[in-house]
């Protein structure tokens, strides 16, 4: 079980029996929920719907109990695919994540994302009268993983926002665009944290990770963005580097055609942001 204020949630009572018993209940909980959603019966769950996401992910940010943890995190995504557009609890859901993300639990806050993504899908599905739209709520609640305190919840997010925009379309791949920039330019006023710079070039690297086998009108804007924070510490650094590496990977079995979309110059900066620095000229 768990509480609200902020996403704390007491995972392991202090008693050694209460613990083993505790451990025990959730066991059977989450085979609960399992079965239910397995064998068709999603209706059963959908009045404890919240209660059980919290559960669910509160046991999978445990570090005492692999087993356990991927058997939370298995079933925090199995709640993500009830009907809850049909329960009304898409909004619901999205709230209980966002309380969920200012947990002082790096595990909980990085254990997010995986029913996020479910939740990401059938936004899209959510008719225009549902209030608060829960296209900004999805936003927001990526964008804030994507400038975590924490490198591994920061990491894990830039998929999940790739996968965002590739579903919501040009508008969301815009609205990153210029959020990236105004993170990024924070920093000639000496503004931005460095967590918060990682996540603006993890967005960027989020746009890249769009287009893997061409090269649309839109992405060499970003590459030369991109290229501008090759020499910035460590670990914005290492993610430009790996992004220009899958560049080239994925890229390279047409790079004749793709480099015409270049120019001179946006060539020669792409040539200094990856090594070695001979393959793009």
């Amino acid at each position: 079980g768990g509480n609200g204020g902020g996403g704390v949630v007491l995972l392991e009572p202090e008693d050694e029996g209460e613990r083993a018993s505790a451990r025990a209940a959730r066991v059977v909980a989450l085979a609960c929920v399992r079965g239910c959603v397995r064998h068709g019966r999603p209706q059963a769950l959908l009045p404890y719907g919240e209660q059980l996401l919290r559960a669910s992910l509160a046991t999978a940010a445990s570090i005492n109990d692999p087993d356990l943890s991927n058997a939370g995190r298995a079933c925090a995504v199995l709640l993500a695919q009830l009907p809850l557009l049909e329960a009304g609890l898409l909004v619901p859901f999205l709230a209980l994540l966002k309380d969920l993300s200012a947990s002082p639990s790096w595990h909980l806050r990085g254990c997010l994302l995986p029913p996020l993504k479910y939740l990401i899908y059938l936004g899209q599905f959510a008719p225009p009268s549902l209030q608060p739209p829960p296209q900004e709520a999805i936003q927001a609640l990526l964008l804030q993983l994507l400038v975590d305190p924490q490198l591994e919840v920061r990491e894990a997010a830039m998929p999940v926002v790739a996968g965002y925009v590739r579903l919501y379309g040009p508008h969301a791949r815009r609205r990153l665009l210029a959020w990236a920039d105004s993170i990024l330019k924070k920093r000639k006023n000496g503004g931005a944290p460095l967590a918060q710079r990682h996540g603006g070039v993890l967005g960027l690297a989020a746009l890249v990770a769009l287009a893997p086998y061409d090269v649309p009108s839109w992405l060499p804007e970003v590459l030369e963005r991109l290229a501008r924070h090759a020499q910035q510490p460590q670990p914005i650094k290492a993610a430009v580097s790996r992004v220009f590496a899958d560049f080239k990977r994925t890229h390279q079995d047409n790079w004749a055609a793709s480099r015409k979309r270049l120019t001179p110059e946006q060539l020669e900066m792409l040539a200094d942001a990856e090594q070695p620095p001979h393959w793009y000229a």
